[in-house]
């Protein structure tokens, strides 16, 4: 199946979903959009047909040319809820402002609600989330920042998350499958942990220089303390390893952002921001950012 180049009107559209054969049309169609960045190929096998229930890409025809994508990956939130996540959304540009997007919208709410989901979510850029906040149904929650460190640089020596107090938020839940899958399964890069107590942290270098990309810090329980030492650990570990700076980004409740301040993480600019299609009653709260935890494992995979 090719990528549609004509601009004329299509005398017929559907929408359905990808198959493994859609290979090179979606690498055709991201190349498009976003240039050659990634081995998209490769990111189709494994987002989609490693494990076929776990993601879903609906596909957007006109007149039997592919004009537009869109992924969709189901996941269980730490509140006893399961919320589809947007995984990929293009459309070529000469089928934007043609109703492309709100029909492939459409179907993702219905998909992700017959899979028993109560929200949708996504984490766009800044012409992703202009063309989101056009549909009905989409609320664009807030930027989502880049937290940065010199790992050359020393640490406090006495502890810096006392008297600062955790509230609950909400999470996407992490369980043993999901991390297999995520991590341990990934086709490209390769991942690192360090741990402290019940906390474990997930990284792996990029660049030259080598920076770290702290992709997902967890304890159970999630405590100020534990979530210091692990941060901590990463940071020492990211130094042995030659980095010379630490990344990570994401939306953190207010007592975890004052706990990396302390550790001498500063903020940068945000390119990202974090939009929810709320489709049953029981999630409406979790149309308030503040609510949520949220990681770079949670909002890049490749």
């Amino acid at each position: 199946m090719s990528v549609r180049e004509s601009p004329d009107l299509p005398t017929r559209t559907e929408v359905r979903f990808g198959t493994p054969e859609d290979a090179g049309a979606y690498a055709a169609l991201m190349r498009l959009a976003f240039g050659d960045v990634q081995p998209y190929e490769l990111r189709y096998r494994w987002q989609y047909w490693s494990d076929p229930q776990h993601s879903k890409l609906l596909v957007f025809e006109a007149d039997d040319n592919v004009a537009g994508m869109l992924g969709v990956e189901m996941r269980p939130l730490t509140n006893g809820l399961v919320s589809g996540v947007i995984r990929d959304i293009v459309v070529t540009p000469q089928h934007r402002r043609r109703g492309v997007l709100r029909r492939l919208c459409g179907e993702a709410n219905r998909l992700v609600v017959k899979r028993g989901g109560a929200l949708l979510a996504s984490f766009v850029n800044a012409a992703a989330a202009s063309a989101l906040a056009r549909v009905a149904g989409w609320q664009i929650l807030t930027p989502i920042p880049v937290l940065r460190r010199d790992v050359r640089a020393e640490l406090p020596r006495t502890r810096v998350s006392e008297g600062l107090l955790a509230r609950e938020v909400v999470a996407f839940d992490r369980n043993r499958q999901n991390r297999v899958w995520r991590f341990d399964q990934h086709p490209v890069h390769e991942y690192f942990t360090a741990s402290f107590r019940t906390g474990i942290a997930v990284m792996k270098l990029f660049g030259d220089p080598p920076s770290g990309d702290i992709v997902d810090v967890n304890a159970v329980p999630l405590e100020l303390e534990v979530l210091e030492g692990t941060y901590r650990a990463a940071v020492e570990r990211l130094r042995t390893m030659g980095a010379h700076e630490a990344v990570t980004w994401g939306i953190l409740p207010a007592s975890e952002r004052d706990l990396l301040s302390r550790l001498g993480w500063q903020s940068g600019d945000a390119s990202r921001s974090f939009a929810v299609s709320v489709l049953r009653p029981e999630a409406k709260s979790l149309a308030d950012a503040s609510g949520w935890r949220l990681q770079p494992a949670d909002i890049e995979h490749f």
